[in-house]
């Protein structure tokens, strides 16, 4: 394949019309430090010193899809909450419809990324 071959590749993906179903994310990060190990159990104790989100799960698939030119929807469930309304805020931020989200009750999931690594969490919100 050719370098023209790819360009013109490329360049079609603003003709493509790309909806994704699956199970959408918000991705949490909290950065920050620990220097101590909490007295009642243990867990470290963590500065929060910088908060971040990002599309996770399907909605990372479809953000690919957006970011490559594709005129990109997609179909899932999120929660009734401030984190699905972030979720739904950051699908639009990056361009990518969203009429099929249904908005119901949901729950937190926190998920350590290990013990040598204690400063990083990933929270999940559907």
């Amino acid at each position: 394949m050719s370098h023209t071959d790819i360009t013109v590749l490329f360049e079609e993906f603003k003709n493509l019309k790309v909806a994704i179903i699956g199970a959408v994310m918000l991705d949490t990060y909290w950065w920050g430090s620990t220097d101590r190990i909490s007295p009642e159990a243990p867990v470290p104790i963590v500065a929060l010193q910088k908060l971040e989100y990002r599309v996770g799960g399907a909605a990372n698939v479809a953000l690919n899809a957006a970011s490559l030119g594709a005129n990109t929807s997609i179909i899932s469930v999120i929660g009734e909450d401030a984190d699905g309304r972030n979720l739904s805020a950051l699908l639009s931020d990056h361009g990518i419809t969203h009429p099929g989200l249904r908005h119901v009750k949901g729950g937190i999931y926190w998920i350590g990324q290990g013990h040598n690594h204690p400063e990083t969490f990933g929270v999940c919100t559907y």
